[in-house]
């Protein structure tokens, strides 16, 4: 025996020493459990960063390339149209 509740848990009734050996467990087991949320919160912000960085420049692209070709044809339609 290592430690006081090492002890304590001999000297405690059979159903006892079993809910202490699982508390025990315990702490081992809750490290996976932050350890896949610290991974999944990592891998979720890169692909956030991602899709802002190719969302911000699709809208650019839209803003500054399509958006005046659009303009221009509805203006000649507009232009076409007129009496």
């Amino acid at each position: 025996m290592h430690s006081l509740e090492e002890t304590e848990v001999v000297a405690a009734s059979p159903g006892e020493a079993e809910d202490a050996a699982q508390a025990f467990a315990d702490p081992t087991r809750r490290i996976w459990p932050r350890l896949l949320r610290i991974v999944l919160l990592v891998a979720f912000s890169q692909y956030l960063i991602i899709a802002l960085g190719v969302g911000l420049s699709l809208a650019a692209t839209l803003r500054y390339y399509v958006t005046p070709q659009l303009l221009a044809t509805f203006e000649a339609i507009t232009k076409a149209l007129k009496p």
